[in-house]
């Protein structure tokens, strides 16, 4: 694998070098707000996420992991500006994302780049490989000429390890890990600062996520790109993320150090998620099945949303909806220590 590609901007339009304030978040959501009016009934609506706080720092990775429906998938898509927010703030390199003019957030764009979960799906089909991955730098006017842009194309390949001789081949010339490598390729085309990932391993084979997880940590290391890993399967998290967010029904319940969280988790639906995970020779019986399905998101449970399915929810968990505040552990050397969302849990 090659050393980092340099980026050529050759006009005002292409992507500057931004910088964040010494010890600032590269990215920072502050009680992120986000609902779905119902068609039918547009006085009703679907809440996708509700007071989302989370922080990225620079070179760093965060994984936000849950059941499907958590609104995951909505954070992204809102991080990107794919779609409004209604309350709350998303800052990039210190920048409110949703205050930008156009031009401001084509450059911003630039700097963030999204691997979706489908890499067939991701890839237009028409195009070759070449020109897939030529034309985020045509967009962002990145290399002087054709010819630099080619050699920028060839490097990316042989970057996320294919032969740049294969760039005249289309998507469905690919097995589903490959197209998932040209995927993350075009993801890094721009060299961005934030590399978002949304469940880039659950339509692959088991093999073949081990060999995508290697490449993202390697490119982690190679580029120093900050990763914001979306996934429902936590066995792969403590290996790429050094930080994880569970989310349930649009919130977070539990946030801190991955090697905290996992070994010590303090929400009940942190370890159930945890009980859920299969361990090598377990048998049926040792496996904690959490109980019944998600609430409801257009009409969810008063106080704790995961009260139905807690088995040590109290009369309070059904009366009050519990603030995700700090909780520091006597025994917790790490400095950053976690947040967590329970009743149960005492404040420090």
């Amino acid at each position: 694998m090659g050393p980092p590609i340099p980026v050529t901007p050759t006009s005002r339009t292409a992507p500057g070098p931004r910088t964040t304030a010494r010890g600032a978040p590269l990215l920072e959501l502050t009680n992120v707000y986000k609902s779905f009016p119902l068609r039918r009934e547009r006085h009703r609506a679907v809440r996708a996420l509700d007071r989302v706080s989370v922080q990225v720092p620079e070179r760093g990775a965060l994984a936000i992991v849950g059941e499907s429906g958590c609104g995951k998938s909505t954070l992204a898509r809102l991080i990107l500006r794919l779609m409004p927010i209604d309350a709350g703030t998303i800052r990039f390199e210190g920048t409110d994302i949703h205050s930008l003019r156009r031009p401001d957030l084509r450059r911003m764009r630039a700097r963030m780049s999204m691997v979706f979960q489908d890499p067939l799906g991701s890839l237009n089909p028409a195009l070759t490989i070449a020109e897939t991955l030529r034309e985020p730098l045509e967009i962002h006017r990145i290399g002087r000429n054709t010819d630099e842009r080619r050699m920028h194309v060839a490097r990316l390949l042989e970057q996320v390890g294919l032969d740049p001789a294969w760039s005249v081949r289309r998507p469905d010339a690919f097995s589903g890990g490959q197209r998932q490598r040209i995927a993350i390729a075009r993801a890094l085309a721009t060299a961005p600062r934030l590399l978002i990932c949304d469940e880039p391993t659950s339509a692959l084979d088991v093999s073949v996520q081990a060999r995508i997880l290697d490449l993202l940590r390697q490119l982690q290391h190679d580029t120093g790109v900050a990763l914001l890993f979306i996934t429902h399967n936590l066995a792969i998290v403590p290996d790429l993320c050094d930080q994880v967010a569970v989310m349930y029904l649009g919130r977070i319940v539990e946030q801190g150090p991955t090697r905290t969280v996992f070994s010590r988790p303090r929400h009940p639906y942190t370890r159930a998620l945890l009980d859920s995970v299969p361990l090598p020779r377990a048998t049926p019986n040792a496996l904690n099945v959490l109980p019944g399905e998600p609430p409801n998101p257009i009409n969810p449970p008063n106080g704790c949303a995961f009260h139905p399915r807690c088995p040590l929810a109290e009369p309070r968990c059904r009366e009050t909806t519990p603030a995700l505040r700090t909780d520091r552990d006597e025994c917790d050397t790490d400095p950053v220590g976690r947040r967590v969302a329970c009743h149960l849990v005492e404040a420090p």
